[in-house]
């Protein structure tokens, strides 16, 4: 099981083509079982909204409702260890994650 970023799944549930070797993995992820996507996933969601950077079809409440709900998708929890090893991380260190205090790519892809 993969799990996808943010951005690659509103592409995805939006039928958007990514690059061949995507594609490929999101399609083996869920041919093997399912594909994964953040619960935080739901927060950078209404945050791109709220930042006039994503216009969805319907409310972003019902929007994640329904990006959750597709049939190949599995919520990946943040559990209080993910939550704490990725506040320890340093693998992202993005300028805007220190400027903006954003940590929810560290949460996201965080490894068990």
């Amino acid at each position: 099981m993969i799990v996808l970023g943010t951005h690659a799944a509103i592409w995805y549930a939006a039928g958007v083509k990514l690059k061949r070797a995507a594609d490929a993995a999101i399609e083996e992820s869920i041919a093997g079982s399912s594909i994964a996507i953040s619960a935080i996933s739901a927060w950078q969601i209404g945050m791109i909204v709220r930042k006039n950077r994503l216009q969805l079809p319907q409310p972003s409440q019902d929007y994640v409702r329904a990006l959750f709900a597709l049939d190949a998708v599995v919520e990946e929890p943040i559990t209080a260890e993910i939550a704490s090893l990725a506040g320890l991380s340093r693998r992202f260190r993005r300028p805007h994650d220190r400027r903006n205090g954003d940590c929810s790519h560290r949460i996201a892809y965080h490894p068990r």
